[in-house]
C-alpha cells in the first residue's frame, strides 16, 4: 500500500450504499446494524466514539455526502478494547468496498496501527530460558499497584487480577464465562471447571478484584473473558484465538513487571506459582495447596512450592530455643 497520500483530511462516507451492499451480500440484519452503528460513531468524530446509543439516533445524518475525519480514524487505530476492534474491522470492510466502487482511491487510506513495544532480543532469549519464579509478597503488591496504574483495558485488567489473586491459569482466566464472572463479582466465590475437567472453588479476596470484574462485565461483546482480552474477528479460529489471548497477557505481564520495577521478566504463570507458594506457607498443608491450585496430583503441587530461606532460618533457629536438648547435653 502506498503511503504517499495517506494523510487525507476526510474520508467520504456513503453509508446507504455500503449497507445495501452488505444486505445484498447476505449479511445478517444484526451484523448490518452493528456496521451502521460503528461507522456512524466514527463519522461523528472522536467525541461520538464513547456514545453507545449514538448510532441509532444519527443513522439518518450519516448518509451519502458525509465524511469521516482523519483524526477520528487515528484515534480509533490507537484505541484498545473490544469496541475499538469492532470499529477497526468495520472501517477495513468499508475501505475495501469504497475502493472497489471508486469512492476512495486505492491505497489512499492507511489503517496501520501504531507499533507497540516488542520484547528485545535479550528479553526473548530470557523468555525461552524462563523456568518459573516465585514473587515475594512485596513484589506481588508492587505488581498489582503497577497493574492498577498502567492497564486501562477492563478485560485484561480483570484477567490479570484473577491470576494474581486467585491463582488461575491463563487458559482458565480467558475461558471464564460471563455468567461465572457475574456470580463471582456478586458473591465473592464460585466453582469453576479447570484443566482436566477438575472443579474447584475460587474466591475474590479483595475489593479491587471485585471492582475489576465489575468493570469488565460492563464491557459488551464477550461471552468469555478472553473475547475481551483479544477481541474476536472472523479470521481467527479457536486455536489461533487462544494463542493470541495468551500472547496478549504475556506481553501485559512483562509491561506491568517493568512498570513495577521488578527484576527480570514476569510471566503470567509466575502469579499462579506465587499463589500456590503463599497457600502452602500460610497453611503448611500440601493438600490444601493442591486443592487451591486444582492439581490432580500432589507431585505437581510440589513443583509450585519451595522452602524460602527465611522459613528455614526460623525453623533452625528455634530448634534449640527451649534449651531442651542443648541443656540436657550439658548436664
Amino acid at each position: 500500500m502506498n503511503d504517499q497520500d495517506t494523510e487525507v483530511a476526510t474520508i467520504p462516507l456513503d453509508l446507504g450504499g455500503f449497507l445495501e451492499y452488505l444486505r445484498l451480500g447476505g449479511y445478517a440484519p444484526r451484523t448490518v446494524d452493528e456496521y451502521r452503528k460503528d461507522l456512524t460513531r466514527l463519522a461523528g468524530g472522536a467525541a461520538g466514539a464513547g456514545a453507545a446509543g449514538a448510532g441509532a439516533a444519527g443513522a439518518g445524518a450519516a448518509g451519502a455526502g458525509t465524511s469521516i475525519r482523519r483524526e477520528a480514524v487515528d484515534a480509533l487505530l490507537a484505541a484498545d478494547g473490544p469496541g475499538a476492534a469492532r470499529g477497526r474491522y468495520a472501517l477495513r470492510t468499508y475501505r475495501a468496498w469504497a475502493e472497489g466502487v471508486g469512492l476512495v482511491a486505492r491505497g489512499s487510506l492507511s489503517l496501520r496501527r501504531p507499533p507497540k513495544p516488542r520484547a528485545t532480543p535479550g528479553e526473548r532469549r530470557a523468555l525461552r530460558r524462563h523456568r518459573g519464579r516465585f514473587l515475594t509478597e512485596v513484589e506481588v503488591r508492587r505488581f498489582c499497584d503497577a497493574l492498577n496504574r498502567t492497564e486501562r483495558d477492563p478485560c485484561r485488567h480483570a484477567a490479570m487480577s484473577l491470576m494474581a489473586a486467585c491463582g488461575l491459569r491463563v487458559a482458565e482466566a480467558v475461558a471464564l464465562p460471563r455468567g461465572v464472572a457475574v456470580e463471582l463479582a456478586r458473591r465473592g466465590a464460585v466453582v469453576i471447571t479447570g484443566k482436566g475437567g477438575h472443579e474447584r472453588a475460587i474466591s475474590a479476596p479483595d475489593k479491587w478484584v471485585v471492582d475489576s470484574l465489575r468493570r469488565a462485565i460492563g464491557v459488551a461483546g464477550w461471552d468469555t473473558l478472553g473475547d475481551g482480552v483479544a477481541p474476536r474477528t472472523a479470521r481467527l479460529g479457536p486455536v489461533a484465538k487462544a494463542k493470541r489471548q495468551t500472547e496478549v497477557l504475556r506481553r501485559l505481564a512483562r509491561e506491568v513487571g517493568r512498570a513495577a520495577g521488578l527484576p527480570g521478566l514476569v510471566h503470567p504463570h509466575d502469579l499462579r506459582r506465587t499463589f500456590g507458594q503463599y497457600i502452602w506457607e500460610q497453611t503448611g498443608d500440601l493438600r490444601t495447596a493442591q486443592i487451591a491450585l486444582g492439581h490432580a496430583s500432589s507431585e505437581t503441587t510440589l513443583l509450585y512450592t519451595h522452602a524460602a530461606p527465611g522459613v528455614v532460618a526460623r525453623v533452625v533457629a528455634g530448634r534449640f530455643a527451649t534449651g531442651g536438648a542443648a541443656g540436657g547435653a550439658g548436664k
